[in-house]
Order: C-alpha cells, then structure tokens, then sequence
C-alpha cells in the first residue's frame, strides 16, 4: 500500500491512481472552494467534480491550463468533457513529489472496417431489356476489387463486361460475399 493511501483525503491523490492513467469525466467546477491546508490554514482552490469519482480533483495552474489547451478557456465549457489523469512527479520545495497531471484523451484506434460493399447501393434494373444502369460509385467500386483483389479482379471485369445483367450480377455479388466471409 502507497503510504499516502494510509492518510484519507477528500482529494485525489497520484497514490489514488494505483499507477494507472484514468479517463474521468469533468461534471463541474468550483472556482473558489475552500480547502484546508496543512497545519490548518485554509485556502480557496479551483476543484474539479467528476463523475463517478468520490474524490474531487483540486485543479493546479498546470492542470487548468492543460484542460484549457484541449477544450478552450472558458471553464463552463470543460463540464462534461473527457481528460486523462495521469501519475507522474514533479518538484515543490526543492523534493521530488508525486503528482496528478491531466492530457487530452486521444481518440480510439479505428477498428480495421471490412472493405465497402459494391452491391450495398445496387443501381436501379430495368427488367424489361435486363440492363443495369451503371452508377460511378459502382464503376469504382468495381475497379478497387480489381486492383486490391487479383481473386475478384476477374468476377469485377466480368460484371462490367456484362453490365451486371441478371443472374450473372447475383452470382458474382454471391461470390464477393463469400470472398468476405471467408476473409473475416
């Protein structure tokens, strides 16, 4: 157990972190809340509220100014904003002292998306000569299987040569799903 775990607080603490980054929720801010200091003096200090957290966070200038890089100056702005709280260390008095700074929360990883379905926004038929009017998106669509898919390059080039006309369209659609599912 961190030794500053041993002292209860009101106020979060680098211990309270368990040496992990948090993402937190900022749910409001008192600019003048009023905290007792060591030996009993009293202040009055920025505190950030945040959901879920029992503890308040007491905002330094290095932290506001943090939050105010990402989200802007104006401080009712923050409220219902995400921020990392990170353990780190600083120096105060000439020690070495353990810290909480804050960092924009850096979006998610795009999970890799399977390539776009050609035939999802299919062009209208016409089922009195079998035809299909071509639309460009198709047309380009087609023409990135053929070059991103040497398997499909064939079923694409046929599509085009027969200007995916009945069956012959459902049956290379077919394919391509199957060619998906398999790659899945």
């Amino acid at each position: 157990m961190h030794v500053d775990l041993l002292f209860p607080s009101k106020y979060l603490k680098a211990a309270d972190l368990g040496g992990q980054d948090r993402v937190v929720v900022i749910k409001r801010l008192d600019a003048k809340h009023k905290m007792k200091m060591a030996g009993g003096a009293s202040t009055q200090k920025p505190i950030l509220w945040l959901e879920g957290e029992a503890k308040m966070l007491a905002l330094n200038k290095t932290n506001g100014k943090s939050i105010a890089k990402v989200y802007g100056p104006e401080t009712d702005n923050w409220v219902g904003k995400a921020i990392v709280l990170f353990p780190t260390t600083t120096t105060f008095g000439g020690d070495t002292v353990d810290c909480i700074r804050v960092r924009e929360v850096e979006p998610r990883p795009r999970e890799r998306q399977p390539p776009a379905d050609p035939f999802a926004d299919e062009p209208p038929h016409d089922p009195a000569n079998g035809e299909v009017q071509q639309s460009e998106e198709l047309t380009a669509a087609l023409q990135i299987i053929a070059e991103s898919d040497p398997e499909l390059a064939g079923v694409a080039d046929r599509l085009k040569a027969l200007n995916l006309q009945g069956k012959d369209r459902d049956a290379a659609k077919q394919a391509y799903l199957n060619k998906l599912q398999a790659g899945s």
